[in-house]
């Protein structure tokens, strides 16, 4: 008997806008490349970029470094469609099986997470505001690794004409490559001071399962995050002792 096909790996993609969506989009060309693949997209239109209009004495920086003037309302909302169509236009042309884009409001880390359910790799833009080459910071777990991490990462590092780093919290081990950070506030700090073009970590294997791990995984990278599998089940109330 000839072995079931896989099913296709479902991918989601989030971002901001456009320009953090087309380095997302790159990145999932290359993970989507050697299997069929199903790909959705969520735009998220953050509640501080929509409050700029507001702000009419502030200016803000352009991706090039510029000082200007935020936005108008209309001006604000015509640039979330226009990034929204072309967004749109990428995805169709991304997989063979491609869902239609999502439109939120909220905070792009929050707005993917909570729609992660069912989709077995997740990729956040961000858009690098400097043209440093960077490198891929693979996250390695506690455990025994994360083999499937470890080979995207390299995969990625070689589309991108990189190489890899890895970083990881407790004690150096001889058995495991990379570095070995004390504590999470280390590691993000360590991570903060690389140059990134992209960071993969395996959500089951850990260490960062949560929300707010990922809050600051964004923050301090700078840079897309790729995160496979979904983080474990908290335990259930008859699972505990007592």
């Amino acid at each position: 008997m000839t072995a079931a096909p896989k099913p296709p790996r479902r991918i989601l993609i989030g971002a901001g806008t456009y320009a953090d969506a087309r380095v997302a989009i790159r990145l999932t060309r290359q993970i989507a490349a050697r299997s069929a693949a199903v790909v959705g997209g969520i735009l998220v239109e953050e509640t501080a970029w929509a409050d700029l209009p507001r702000l009419k004495l502030q200016r803000v920086v352009t991706s090039g470094g510029q000082l200007v003037a935020p936005p108008s309302a209309r001006q604000a909302r015509r640039m979330f469609e226009r990034d929204a169509r072309a967004f749109e236009d990428e995805l169709s042309g991304l997989a063979q099986t491609a869902g239609p884009l999502a439109r939120r409001r909220g905070e792009l880390a929050e707005t993917v997470w909570a729609a992660a359910a069912g989709w077995d790799v997740l990729v956040l833009g961000y858009r690098a505001m400097q043209p440093l080459p960077g490198r891929v910071v693979l996250i390695q777990p506690p455990g025994e690794g994360a083999p499937e991490a470890a080979a995207l990462a390299d995969r990625l590092a070689r589309g991108l004409g990189t190489s890899t780093i890895t970083l990881g919290l407790g004690s150096p081990r001889a058995d495991l490559p990379g570095e070995r950070l004390p504590t999470e506030d280390a590691l993000f700090d360590r991570l903060s001071r690389i140059s990134c073009a992209a960071v993969v970590l395996d959500r089951a294997a850990g260490p960062f399962h949560t929300l707010d791990q990922l809050r600051r995984l964004l923050a301090s990278a700078r840079c897309p995050v790729v995160l496979l599998g979904a983080p474990p089940a908290p335990p259930s109330p008859t699972s505990r002792g007592g």
